[in-house]
């Protein structure tokens, strides 16, 4: 679960960086689980620098956009799925029973046989699906007993290359597209000139897509104001 109270802040420690438990969660046992350094043989030693970057973002609150999470929830009550937003669904087919011409052929005529391997690829098919459906639907559910915390946190931890990751598995983002859409920053800020270039490619690859390179995306959304 995402964090109701602010992480604890990072410490530096010198040496092997997979050591340093001093960060993240509240409770002594878990953040001994979850070291800085992700992974149990790496030798990489962060520095202070590391430090201060995953405090910064340890320490940026997030709240479930009602908005979203409202088209969400009627979705899945539709069975309707977008994009990587899937849902629980049941093919019609299934509930047909087997037609009375099939069900007169003996047991091991080819069309009795054949009306059966198609069941089965039906069946297999919907059970896909519905593996796919189960992280849509846990994070709309986990977002529903969010929506009214005024702002919660995630902990950050790094892999041996410097990569930063949210340590909560859920309502994070780097999870799918429509599970990323369900946050927003419980706290606005004034965008400068930096925010900006980024925001128009941004903008652009939402429109372009992101075969075009950065420049091409943020020239279109200038191009487009």
């Amino acid at each position: 679960y995402p964090l109701i109270e602010k992480p604890i802040p990072w410490e530096h420690q010198d040496g092997v960086s997979r050591f340093n438990t001093t960060g993240g969660y509240h409770t002594d046992w878990i953040r001994e689980q979850k070291p800085m350094c992700r992974g149990y043989h790496y030798n990489t030693e962060f520095g202070q620098s590391t430090v201060d970057f995953l405090n910064t973002v340890s320490n940026t609150a997030w709240i479930v956009d009602h908005n979203v999470h409202e088209v969400s929830q009627i979705l899945m009550d539709r069975q309707n799925g977008v994009g990587s937003f899937r849902t629980l669904r049941e093919d019609p087919r299934l509930k047909q029973g087997m037609p009375a011409q099939i069900q007169a052929l003996p047991t091991d005529h080819v069309d009795r046989r054949g009306w059966r391997h198609e069941q089965k690829l039906l069946h297999e098919a919907q059970k896909k699906d519905n593996q796919r459906a189960i992280r849509s639907i846990t994070s709309v559910a986990l977002a529903r007993e969010f929506l009214a915390r005024e702002r919660f946190w995630l902990t950050w931890s790094c892999d041996y290359r410097g990569r930063a990751y949210a340590v909560q598995p859920w309502l994070q983002p780097h999870s799918t597209d429509s599970e990323k859409a369900l946050l927003k920053f419980a706290d606005g800020c004034k965008v400068d000139a930096r925010a900006e270039w980024w925001c128009a490619q941004a903008v652009g690859a939402a429109y372009l897509g992101s075969r075009l390179n950065f420049q091409q995306r943020i020239q279109w959304t200038y191009d487009n104001k």
